[in-house]
């Protein structure tokens, strides 16, 4: 599905909280109340307003643009917002309950067995920044959970500050209970962001922008409207003798392009692009005879929107060392800071050794200081595609090594095809573990973004 609808459907959620009448009392609040102590760099500020909008009931969160919402035809659990690719499903409200009953049925019970400090029982929970806590008026105190370290606290005239009371698995023990430890959710939000990774998805737009100038300036058919181009590189002047060899020897080191939107233009794909792109390709160099070319670059990016969405903002940069006779190419790209089509700052490297028809790509990037990912991947083209589908064809992609956040990431056969499905994988396997536990998502061809995690 492609990714403009599910930015009309943000666009059409914030809109229409204005004048959507909230459910009170709904039992999924509570799991946004629990989600919002877990993940407070994804969603806050904690407490927002739950509201309707047809089928979804959800919360907005105007300090991390994003929303949690339950699709009441289906139960499912979604989110929205600028980490991850569109809209996510992050499967059953009644799995996520699960894990808000495991906390609360520990405050019950800690409530029977110490009703002298903590009391009365039965008190509502709720969140403030990554604490779940009640708070028992008849003793003015407080019982908490600390999502960072999974610790109990306690709050209260009877100490002189937070009382740590240790691990919540300590107490579930102390009740017969098993708890989950909590991995489940943190997976499916690291999952998707390793996807946008793997399958490329993070610039998508904007590659496809930069590609389409590139072209025109080397066919020396560049447009004049939108958007409006300019280059020091005069292709017909060049090839004017018929001389591919004298063309050549004649580029110049340095061609430089600018491609300019303005504040709004319909394209030739009838898209409607703001912003401007500058390219500049250094220390250009041909060889016709052995096929060798190199050259540095660098893109300014500055506010470019497709359809009044962001797809690009800042500098990379990068180089690139081929041969067009081997197919051998060397190259990698910088980011600092760099705004990409989903909405994260992107800071790192990303390089590229292939040779034929594989393809070796490690990554090395952070976003927002959200997530790191290390990841060394392998992309072989199984089948090609149509001549004059310069991106057709069908990849496996797997990981040599990888991790994110701390969780050991293997990628298996992720199976890539751009015809069947545009942005998402229709095979294959994602492993993530950590401490001697591991989850496991799978894919199928639903191509909706959806996954099995297990």
């Amino acid at each position: 599905m492609k990714r403009r609808f599910f930015t009309a459907m943000l666009l059409s959620l914030v809109v229409s909280m204005l004048v959507s009448i909230s459910w009170a009392g709904n039992a999924n609040d509570g799991v946004f109340d629990w989600l919002e102590s877990k993940f407070p760099e994804y969603v806050s500020p904690s407490g927002s307003p739950s509201t309707t909008v047809g089928n979804y009931y959800f919360r907005y969160y105007p300090e991390t643009n994003s929303h949690l919402g339950v699709d009441v035809t289906n139960n499912h659990l979604y989110y929205l917002g600028p980490m991850f690719d569109g809209l996510w499903d992050l499967g059953l409200s009644m799995d996520w309950q699960a894990q808000v009953d495991q906390d609360n049925a520990l405050f019950d019970w800690l409530e029977a067995q110490y009703p002298e400090y903590i009391s009365p029982a039965g008190q509502p929970s709720t969140t403030i920044a990554n604490y779940y806590f009640r708070y028992y008026p008849a003793t003015n105190s407080y019982l908490g959970l600390d999502s960072k370290n999974n610790h109990v606290y306690y709050l209260g005239p009877l100490h002189n500050g937070l009382l740590d009371l240790g691990l919540a698995s300590y107490w579930h023990e102390q009740m017969g209970t098993t708890p989950t430890d909590g991995s489940e959710e943190e997976v499916r939000i690291l999952m998707n962001s390793v996807m946008a990774l793997a399958t490329n998805t993070a610039t998508d737009g904007l590659m496809d922008q930069v590609e389409l100038i590139m072209a025109g300036v080397l066919s020396g058919s560049t447009p004049s409207s939108c958007p409006v181009v300019s280059t020091n590189l005069d292709i017909a002047a060049l090839m004017g003798s018929g001389d591919l060899a004298a063309a050549l020897a004649g580029l110049p080191s340095t061609i430089t392009a600018s491609a300019d939107y303005g504040s709004g233009c319909r394209a030739a794909d009838g898209s409607f692009f703001s912003g401007d792109v500058g390219l500049a390709v250094n220390s250009l160099r041909i060889d016709p005879n052995s096929g060798n070319i190199s050259f540095t670059m660098e893109a300014r990016v500055n506010n470019l929107a497709q359809d009044s969405k962001l797809i690009g903002n800042g500098v990379m940069s990068g180089s690139l060392n081929a041969n067009l006779m081997s197919e051998a190419i060397n190259a990698d790209i910088r980011f600092n800071n760099f705004i990409v089509s989903n909405g994260q700052h992107l800071d790192g490297i990303m390089t590229l050794n292939a040779l034929g028809g594989v393809y070796k790509i490690n990554l090395d990037v952070t976003s927002d200081g959200v997530y790191s990912a290390k990841l060394a991947l392998v992309m072989t083209e199984i089948t090609n595609g149509d001549d004059d589908d310069d991106f057709g064809g069908v990849f496996s992609v797997s990981s040599t090594s990888g991790s994110v956040n701390g969780y050991d990431v293997k990628i298996n056969n992720l199976i890539i095809d751009s015809d069947m499905c545009e942005q998402y994988p229709v095979g294959g396997s994602i492993v993530f573990t950590k401490n001697g536990k591991s989850w496991t998502t799978t894919f199928d061809n639903s191509c909706n973004g959806s996954y099995h995690l297990y």
